[in-house]
């Protein structure tokens, strides 16, 4: 038995190790281009939503208030609320007018917004 562990031994000890690899990976010059090309593209994307952004085109994905013209009139939703799964309820605004919209799957009703009485003292300071 003694002398099957003497050769596996001495097996061990003459198998030569894994050489490192001693040049780089990726060439200096490779690696530049990949981090200039990346750069240009980020580039071009943030740009073309900055520029979208400018002209309004991602608005309806933003959020923000939703613009509506009308015979002239712009109209714009300054608040919305989810009263059911099925029902919600919008306030419309001009720059006179403002409107109460509460629509549901089965019905829409519109109604003129009074102000409160402490809304204009709000709003003027």
């Amino acid at each position: 038995m003694n002398t099957m562990v003497v050769p596996l031994a001495a097996a061990v000890r003459a198998a030569a190790g894994i050489p490192y690899r001693t040049n780089a990976a990726v060439p200096p010059g490779s690696l530049a281009w990949a981090i200039l090309v990346t750069l240009l593209v980020l580039g071009v994307i943030i740009g073309g939503l900055l520029l979208a952004r400018r002209y309004g085109w991602m608005r309806s994905w933003a959020g923000g208030p939703r613009l509506a013209t009308q015979d002239g009139v712009s109209w714009r939703v300054t608040a919305r609320v989810r009263l059911s799964a099925t029902a919600r309820a919008y306030v419309l605004q001009s720059k006179e007018e403002s409107y109460l919209v509460i629509e549901s799957s089965q019905h829409l009703a519109i109604q003129p917004r009074t102000s409160v009485a402490g809304e204009e003292h709000v709003r003027g300071g």
